[in-house]
C-alpha cells in the first residue's frame, strides 16, 4: 500500500529499529464521519506500507467517532 492510499486522522509517525510506524484514526473519510478503526503502517522506507490493526471494529469505544491523538512513550 503506498503513502497516499492511507487515509487516517490524528497520525503519528515513530521510527524505530529502522522502520517507520504510522498510527491514526481511520475511516473512509478520514476527516470527517464514523472512523473505522485504529491501525498502524509498518513500513522500511516511508514509501510502501503494510496495515495491521490496533483496533480493528470502532464499536470497542462505543459510539465514539474518533480515538483522539495517538501518543508513544517509553
Amino acid at each position: 500500500m503506498k503513502l497516499n492510499e492511507i487515509h487516517v486522522r490524528d497520525h503519528f509517525v515513530l521510527k524505530e529499529g529502522g522502520k517507520y510506524y504510522l498510527y491514526g484514526t481511520e475511516g473512509k473519510n478520514a476527516w470527517g464521519g464514523k472512523a473505522i478503526g485504529f491501525y498502524v503502517y509498518v513500513s522500511d522506507d516511508m514509501v510502501e506500507f503494510e496495515r495491521k490493526c490496533v483496533f480493528c471494529q470502532m464499536k470497542v469505544f462505543g459510539r465514539m467517532k474518533t480515538t483522539g491523538h495517538p501518543r508513544y512513550t517509553r
